[in-house]
């Protein structure tokens, strides 16, 4: 007769790999996402690069990058000279015209 904490050669669930449903439909939505992301057609067959980074909650977040200045940005604008940040392509927001004017 066998100790009560001896299994011998029985498996138990502790020494076997977990695959959980979250973690295959997370990797799959990733996949698909960077798929999609890399096969895109953004302009004037101007190449865009993109970079990612972690965010708080263990996902990852994607990223353009300017064309122009390098910065990683998340969105872009179609200017006269193609794609670009807000920055490179000079325009401003309409309202900041009138930041700091008295009414």
């Amino acid at each position: 007769m066998l100790p009560p904490h001896d299994y011998g050669n029985i498996f138990t669930l502790e020494s076997c790999r977990k695959t959980r449903i979250d973690d295959v439909v997370r990797q799959a939505t990733q996949e698909m996402k960077k798929h999609y992301i890399e096969s895109i057609e953004l302009g004037n067959g101007q190449k865009i690069d993109l970079v990612t980074s972690r965010n708080g909650f263990g996902g990852v977040r994607y990223w353009f990058v300017c064309p122009e200045c390098g910065s990683r940005v998340g969105v872009l604008y179609s200017g006269p000279n193609g794609m670009k940040c807000r920055k490179c392509v000079g325009y401003r927001y309409r309202g900041s015209r009138y930041k700091g004017m008295c009414n």
